[in-house]
């Protein structure tokens, strides 16, 4: 009867499920990805509170503040908010180029946050430390997600 509990259990490999790009990376980024696809709502609210005269527009990101869309900030800060939705949908879609252009949204990001502390020294923006955990992060998992393409 010893004998019937003595086998060994292997996983089967050939029934396993591959895991997919989406799982290099890690909740906070994935959290984070889902709010910047919500935050593309913002854009044509603001476009349209411009156009009917409102005064509260205010778009704040990186330490660059607009209160017009139609400003050379706004026009900043709008297409930066885009592009940050497009790459959150490129990486959950996990294409194949997301995580090159999540480094290029990255860089944008890091040096928008380095022009605004630059522009007002002594203040040191916070968003630099997600903006480098989140390029280290993607630099790390760069080789994988390009393997996972060829399975």
């Amino acid at each position: 009867m010893a004998a019937a509990f003595e086998h060994d259990i292997e996983p089967n490999l050939e029934h396993d499920i591959e895991p997919n790009r989406t799982d290099l990376l890690p909740w906070w980024i994935r959290y984070c990805n889902w709010l910047f696809m919500l935050g593309i709502i913002t854009v044509p609210i603001a476009f349209i509170m411009t156009l009917t005269g409102s005064d509260n527009v205010y778009f704040d990101a990186y330490g660059i503040t607009a209160r017009d869309v139609f400003s050379p900030a706004g026009i900043i800060l709008a297409s930066v908010i885009l592009f940050n939705a497009f790459t959150a949908y490129a990486l959950l879609t996990e294409n194949d180029w997301a995580i090159d252009i999540a480094i290029v949204d990255a860089l944008i990001g890091i040096t928008l946050c380095s022009y605004a502390m630059s522009a007002a020294p002594g203040i040191f923006r916070y968003e630099l430390i997600p903006l480098a955990l989140f390029l280290g992060k993607l630099l790390g998992i760069r080789t994988p997600w390009a393997q996972l393409k060829n399975k």
